[in-house]
């Protein structure tokens, strides 16, 4: 209150000045702490998301495969090949074979 009084006065303007700067650099410091623990527990739990999501993903993928399959003379196919190769003859008996005319 003391500078309100008499303006002139240089040694109170000075410690206004440093006050003021004091005060800004803790502000400054204590925000950034804030926004670096926000930053870190974000990233922890977006890590955590994204492992969960791949996990899921996985899942839901190993629930989807086709492990056997029967054949037209109701033989069954194991893997992953023999699965394909009975599907893909069932889709080609289905469809029929035309040429292929390339001109």
């Amino acid at each position: 209150m003391e500078i309100q009084r008499n303006p002139a006065q240089t040694d109170l303007v000075a410690k206004e000045r440093e006050a003021r700067e004091r005060y800004m650099r803790i502000l400054h410091s204590s925000l950034s702490l804030v926004k670096q623990q926000c930053k870190q527990t974000w990233l922890n739990l977006g890590d955590h998301c994204t492992k969960l999501f791949f996990a899921k993903m996985r899942q839901r993928r190993l629930q989807s495969y086709i492990y056997t399959i029967r054949n037209d003379q109701m033989r069954t196919a194991e893997g992953f090949d023999q699965v394909a190769k009975v599907i893909v003859d069932y889709y080609q008996g289905m469809l029929g074979e035309q040429p292929i005319v390339r001109e």
